[in-house]
C-alpha cells in the first residue's frame, strides 16, 4: 500500500507545481513506467479475478469448445493460448499492462491539458486499481483511446 501513497503523493506534487501541461515527457514516461512495473508484478492474490486469469493462462486447451466460446471471452481465449506457447506468465502480465497504462498515458499526454492532474485522477478514481480486477476491458480501453480523435 505504501507505494501507492508514493505514486499519490509524487502526482499530486507534480499537478501542484507544474498545473498545466509541461514540454518535457520525461516525467510523464517515468510515472507511466511506475504504474507498468506496479501492476505488471502485482501477485495473483492482488484483484478479484487475477487468480482466474493465471489459472486461464496456464490451461487454456482444458476449456471444452463451450466454455471457452461463452464463458471466456473468444479473443481472450486465443490470446492466452497464443502466448502460453511463447512466454510465461510474469511476461504476458507485462505486456497486458504495458497495454493499459501505455495506452490510457499516451492518451492522457495526447488529450488532457492538465497532464499530471489526469495522471493523478486516473489513479486516486480507482480506473488504474481496477484494472487489476478486468484486465481485459481495460486491455481493451488501452487500445482503443489513443485513437479516439
Amino acid at each position: 500500500m505504501t507505494i501507492y501513497y508514493v505514486i499519490y503523493a509524487i502526482l499530486l506534487i507534480l499537478t501542484l507545481c507544474y498545473g498545466k501541461r509541461v514540454k518535457s515527457p520525461i516525467p510523464v514516461i517515468a510515472i507511466a513506467l511506475l504504474l507498468w512495473l506496479v501492476a505488471a508484478w502485482k501477485d495473483t492474490s492482488v484483484g478479484s479475478d487475477s487468480f482466474m486469469y493465471y489459472i486461464n493462462f496456464e490451461a487454456p486447451f482444458h476449456y471444452s469448445d463451450a466454455r471457452s466460446f461463452s464463458g471466456i471471452q473468444r479473443g481472450w481465449y486465443y490470446v492466452n493460448v497464443f502466448f502460453n506457447q511463447v512466454a510465461d506468465y510474469r511476461t504476458f502480465m507485462m505486456i497486458c499492462y504495458g497495454i493499459i497504462v501505455g495506452g490510457f498515458t499516451y492518451y492522457i499526454r495526447k488529450e488532457s491539458p492538465y497532464t499530471y492532474m489526469s495522471l493523478f485522477l486516473f489513479v486516486a478514481f480507482w480506473f488504474y486499481l481496477s484494472s487489476f480486477n478486468i484486465m481485459r476491458q481495460y486491455i481493451a480501453l488501452g487500445m482503443v483511446f489513443p485513437f479516439i480523435p
